[in-house]
């Protein structure tokens, strides 16, 4: 499932890789910008056209989130996780 890879061109440190289908992955990696660090989650895809080889790309879909924020959104995640969790449950039980 996770990767590891340093791009040192891009201050980017890849620390996890989840392949959605042949064509899409979503990188989870931590990224420094203006001396600023931040976690990125985002859809990376492998364009169509031949010229552009066999490199993803980054797309619009995704988010960043500063390092204080990590841990509330963990919980937060976590706590969404368990909840839907309760609803397929309920749903099996009917």
């Amino acid at each position: 499932m996770s990767t590891k890879t340093q791009e040192s061109s891009e201050s980017r440190n890849i620390v996890g890789t989840i392949q959605k289908t042949d064509f899409n992955q979503i990188r989870v990696s931590v990224d420094s910008y203006k001396g600023h660090e931040f976690v990125s989650v985002r859809e990376w895809y492998l364009p169509r056209e031949a010229s552009a080889g066999n490199e993803y790309k980054p797309s619009q879909k995704g988010f960043t989130l500063p390092l204080d924020t990590i841990d509330e959104t963990i919980e937060a995640l976590v706590e969404a996780l368990e909840e839907a969790k309760d609803i397929v449950n309920q749903v099996e039980e009917v």
